[in-house]
């Protein structure tokens, strides 16, 4: 899993590290709102231990597992890169970012509804905020 990851610059082991409220807002331990840097807020939502009930779980036609696996994947690029992904990933995360909105109204309590509306929340952070990387031309 990548719930090790913290925001570029924060030191994970010191609590310096954005704290996810309640209320969805991400606050650091000295009370900076980090819902300006959308960054930090994704890497903390991105901070979820893997559940072995969901490696089978497949809802409406979606297999939850490959939607859990490739959003990590591009959540983890967008984070180490400061915030920037490229086009054809952003396209990966607007495709999983769908698929997460036609499986919510199908799931179950018992099938951890919240991580699922955490990765779509994280999905919208991501195409809200993408700094497209700059194209090196030759």
């Amino acid at each position: 899993m990548l719930g090790f990851l913290s925001a570029p610059g924060a030191d994970s082991g010191s609590g310096d590290r954005p704290q996810l409220l309640a209320d969805g807002a991400a606050r650091d331990n000295v009370g900076m709102d980090a819902a300006e840097d959308p960054v930090a807020v994704v890497a903390c939502l991105l901070d979820e231990p893997w559940d072995g009930r969901w490696n089978s779980l497949e809802v409406a036609g979606v297999d939850l597992v490959s939607i859990y696996t490739r959003m990590e994947g591009c959540t983890y690029t967008w984070i180490t890169n400061g915030g920037s992904l490229h086009e054809r990933g952003m396209a990966t995360v607007r495709f999983i970012s769908d698929e997460i909105e036609r499986v919510l109204p199908e799931l179950a309590e018992h099938d951890s509804v919240h991580v699922w509306h955490r990765l779509h929340r994280m999905a919208q952070l991501m195409v809200d905020h993408n700094n497209a990387p700059v194209e090196a031309s030759s």
